[in-house]
């Protein structure tokens, strides 16, 4: 199940810090201070740490130039269903 969805919208980069902070002693970050964020746009959390947290756009340092692209947005959302259905829903 899904406790809490969080939808926001604009298109100016921000870091997801300020948006987290209460779940940054959990946030796996590589040797440069930022977010580790896997394949699925979910936040690496620590060992133990249970639930995701699916980000977009926020994975450009990972998923490289096209990660803020508009026209991946529905392929992303699509990766992040399939994560959360657990089947290849899209």
């Amino acid at each position: 199940t899904t406790d809490a969805v969080v939808l926001a919208t604009g298109y100016r980069e921000r870091p997801v810090d300020t948006l987290l902070a209460a779940l940054d002693p959990y946030i796996v970050r590589d040797d440069s201070g930022r977010p580790q964020i896997d394949e699925a746009q979910r936040l690496v959390l620590a060992p133990g740490i249970g639930g995701s947290v699916f980000v977009q756009n926020a994975e450009r340092h990972t998923h490289g130039v096209g990660a803020p692209d508009l026209g991946l947005a529905a392929w992303r959302s699509a990766v992040i269903i399939n994560a959360l259905t657990g089947k290849e829903t899209y």
